[in-house]
C-alpha cells in the first residue's frame, strides 16, 4: 500500500538554539506527514514541483534520505522553492513567516500535460493525502484541473485523506475557503480536522459538531484534533476520545499535527482499532515536540 502526499515542500529557517542563530532545514505540512509516514514503515511518495537549483536538490536529498519516493516530482527551471521562518513563544507555540508566492508547487496543475503526469504518478497509489493549504496556495485557474485529478484518482479506486488545515490568510475569502473545503470533504474517506480551525471556518462548537459536519458530506472516518492534546475519532461504528501521554518538554509545536496525522494513518492502514490509532498518533506527534523545526 503506497500513500502519495501532495503539496508544497519548502526551506525552513528555525532557531538553532536559544540564541539568534538560525538553522536551515526542510518542511511543509504534507511533506512532514510524508516523512513521518515513511518513518512508520509506510511506503510513501511525494507529489510536488521543485526548481532546478541547489536548494531544490537539498529538498530531494532529504526526501531520499527519509525513504520518501520522488518519482512524481515535477521541475520548473524558472522558480525557486518557497521559504518559511519559525518563531516560538515560551510555551513552544509557533508563528510562521512565509516567502512562497513564486514557489513552483503553485503551478503543479497549470497545464493539461502536468495534470496527466500527476494522475499517472498517483493512480496506482492506495491513498492520496492532502491538506487545505495545498488547495489554498493553488492559483484559481488551476483548480478545474485539480478537480479532474481528484475525480480520476477516485475512479481508479484511490482513497483520500484530508487535513483541512484552515489558514485564513491564504484564502481570498471565507466563502471561497468554505466552498473548497466542502468540495474536498465530498471526495474524502478520512478527514483529520483541528477543532480550532473548524471553529474559525464553520463556527463549530465541539468535536461532535465537526464529526456531524463531515458525516453529512459522506466521510467515513473523522479524527478531530482538540485543545490540550486531546483527540476524538469516529468511524461510523464507534467514537473514541484519547489524550496524549506525553509529559515532556515542549520546545516547538511545529509539525506536531502533521506527525499526529501520520501516526493515525499508519495505524489505520495496519487495521488497528480507533483507540490504538489515536494512541499511535499521539506517540508519533510527541516525537517532534522537544526539538526545533518540523522534522526532528
Amino acid at each position: 500500500m503506497v500513500v502519495t502526499c501532495l503539496g508544497e515542500v519548502m526551506l525552513e529557517l528555525r532557531p538553532a538554539d536559544s540564541s539568534s542563530q538560525l538553522s536551515l532545514g526542510v518542511g511543509g505540512d504534507t511533506f512532514n506527514t510524508a516523512v513521518m509516514l515513511s518513518r512508520e514503515n509506510v511506503s510513501t511518495g511525494y507529489l510536488t514541483a521543485l526548481g532546478k537549483d541547489r536548494f531544490s536538490d537539498q529538498i530531494l536529498d532529504r526526501a531520499h534520505a527519509e525513504g520518501v519516493g520522488t518519482a512524481g516530482v515535477q521541475f520548473d527551471s524558472d522558480a525557486l522553492p518557497g521559504l518559511y521562518l519559525i518563531q516560538n513563544d515560551a510555551s513552544g507555540e509557533r508563528e510562521f513567516f512565509y516567502w512562497r508566492d513564486h514557489s513552483p508547487s503553485r503551478r503543479l496543475f497549470d497545464s493539461d500535460e502536468k495534470l496527466k503526469a500527476c494522475i499517472q504518478s498517483c493512480c496506482e497509489s492506495g491513498w492520496l493525502y492532502l491538506s487545505g493549504i495545498t488547495v489554498a496556495v493553488m492559483a484559481q485557474q488551476q483548480k478545474r484541473r485539480f478537480l479532474e485529478f481528484l475525480k480520476a484518482l477516485k475512479n481508479a479506486g484511490v482513497s483520500i485523506a484530508f487535513d483541512p488545515n484552515y489558514r485564513p490568510s491564504l484564502w481570498d475569502s471565507v466563502e471561497d475557503a468554505k466552498l473548497w473545503h466542502a468540495t474536498l470533504l465530498g471526495y474524502s474517506d478520512l478527514v483529520l480536522p483541528t477543532l480550532v480551525d473548524e471553529q474559525a471556518l464553520w463556527g463549530a462548537d465541539s468535536a461532535k459538531s465537526v464529526i456531524e459536519h463531515c458525516q453529512a458530506a459522506g466521510v467515513t472516518t473523522v479524527v478531530v484534533k482538540c485543545p490540550n492534546a486531546q483527540a476524538v475519532a469516529w468511524n461510523g461504528n464507534e467514537s473514541v476520545e484519547c489524550g496524549t501521554r506525553y509529559r515532556g518538554l515542549v520546545v516547538d509545536t511545529t509539525g506536531a499535527g502533521d506527525a499526529f496525522n501520520a501516526g493515525f494513518l499508519a495505524a489505520h492502514l495496519a487495521g488497528q482499532c480507533l483507540a490504538e490509532c489515536l494512541q499511535r498518533a499521539h506517540e508519533v506527534a510527541s516525537r517532534v515536540l522537544a526539538v526545533r523545526g518540523a522534522l526532528p
